[in-house]
């Protein structure tokens, strides 16, 4: 029974829920406190072994029936064991749905953004959300894919991530003492019931004056390193922070709220 108990708290249900994940627990708990029954039978009086030997064999039939009912109830709820997946590779997203307390996997998406489409921002931030969710729900029959995309817009042009530091040198000089729009899609994707949702929230930031030097120490920083407009806002980038409008999670990378209001539609509640 200890060793029942101890599968039980180790392996938890991906979705909230008190199944295990291909433990039924009673069944699980009748199966290995007979084996108990018997080794210790064995040892003590093997005359009265065959009285544990018949629970044995009596729970591995309930134990396929439990679990076989487990998994027409799963399916019958449409997500009681489907497994959450986040579509990227970035470590501040997956620190920001573990802070929700969500139980997800992370699978990279390998989907190469395409910024010239000539969609206006919020229709391409979630597009590319989208695809990036598709990518990855292609490799899963049962499954829910969360993927999105964060970029900044000044001056109704888009700016992505640098990857050198001359790159994050003009990004910052664009910005610098203005105000900019941080534009954030996210879609998911219920694989089971081919349901899809993609939607972008905007937060409007403003820098404060920033002088050459402090640009020039900054970029040597390597934080601006690509990162969307070349400053971390949850890192050594927050002193340029003069004013923020909006979700600030959604400047990091996801916007929280929205997000998890989304994830009710797919009978995912965090509180």
């Amino acid at each position: 029974m200890a060793i029942s108990l101890f599968l039980f708290r180790r392996r938890p249900g991906i979705v909230r829920g008190y199944r295990m994940r291909g433990y039924p627990l009673v069944p699980a708990i009748f199966i290995l406190s007979s084996f108990a029954i018997v080794a210790n039978q064995l040892v003590s009086n093997p005359a009265e072994s065959l009285f544990g030997l018949s629970l044995v064999f009596l729970g591995l039939p309930v134990y396929y029936l439990w679990s076989r009912m487990d998994k027409e109830r799963s399916q019958a709820s449409g997500h009681g064991m489907k497994t959450i997946i986040l579509a990227s590779a970035s470590p501040r997203r997956k620190e920001l749905l573990e802070r929700i307390g969500l139980r997800f996997e992370a699978e990279p998406s390998n989907y190469e953004e395409d910024m010239q489409s000539g969609l206006e921002p919020h229709e391409l931030a979630q597009k590319i959300s989208l695809k990036k969710a598709e990518a990855v729900a292609s490799k899963h029959k049962n499954a829910i894919v969360i993927a999105a995309d964060t970029f900044i817009v000044f001056g109704g042009q888009i700016l992505g991530k640098p990857h050198t530091e001359n790159e994050a040198r003009k990004m910052l000089e664009t910005i610098n003492g203005t105000s900019h729009s941080v534009i954030t899609g996210f879609s998911m994707i219920d694989t089971g019931k081919n349901k899809t949702l993609s939607k972008s929230v905007e937060t409007k930031i403003y820098i404060r004056k920033l002088t050459l030097a402090e640009i020039d120490a900054y970029v040597k920083s390597k934080e601006p390193l690509d990162k969307a407009g070349a400053y971390a806002i949850q890192g050594l980038g927050a002193v340029f922070v003069e004013k923020i409008e909006g979700d600030y999670f959604n400047v990091i990378g996801l916007p929280l709220s929205a997000l998890t209001e989304a994830l009710k539609e797919f009978g995912i509640n965090i509180l």
